[in-house]
C-alpha cells in the first residue's frame, strides 16, 4: 500500500494494533513512539568497488518511520508488511 495522507491513519491503526504498546529496545521506556506522516524508503544500489550504479535499477522498500519519545530510537516499519499488495 502506498503511503498517503488519506491512509496515514489506517496505517498507523494496523502498526498499533500489531506492536502496541511500545517498549524502546534501547532505553526500554513504554511511551508512545511518534510517527512521520509520509512514506520513507531504504534504498539499494548496484556497487563497482567503490562506485554505485544507478544505471541497473535502484530497489527499495518503503517505510514509515517512528521515534522514541524519550531516547530518539528510529524505527522503520515495512509498509509492504504492514498492508501487502493482493
Amino acid at each position: 500500500m502506498k503511503f498517503t495522507e488519506e491512509n496515514a491513519d489506517a496505517i498507523l491503526a494496523e502498526i498499533n494494533k500489531k506492536c502496541s504498546p511500545y517498549e524502546c529496545p534501547m532505553c526500554k521506556q513504554r511511551t508512545n513512539f511518534i510517527f512521520g506522516k509520509g512514506e520513507s524508503q531504504i534504498l539499494s544500489f548496484q556497487r563497482e568497488g567503490v562506485q554505485l550504479k544507478a544505471d541497473n535499477g535502484i530497489n527499495f522498500i518503503p517505510v514509515i518511520v517512528g521515534y522514541c519519545q524519550n531516547c530518539g530510537y528510529i524505527a522503520q516499519f515495512n509498509l509492504n508488511v504492514i498492508f501487502p499488495e493482493k
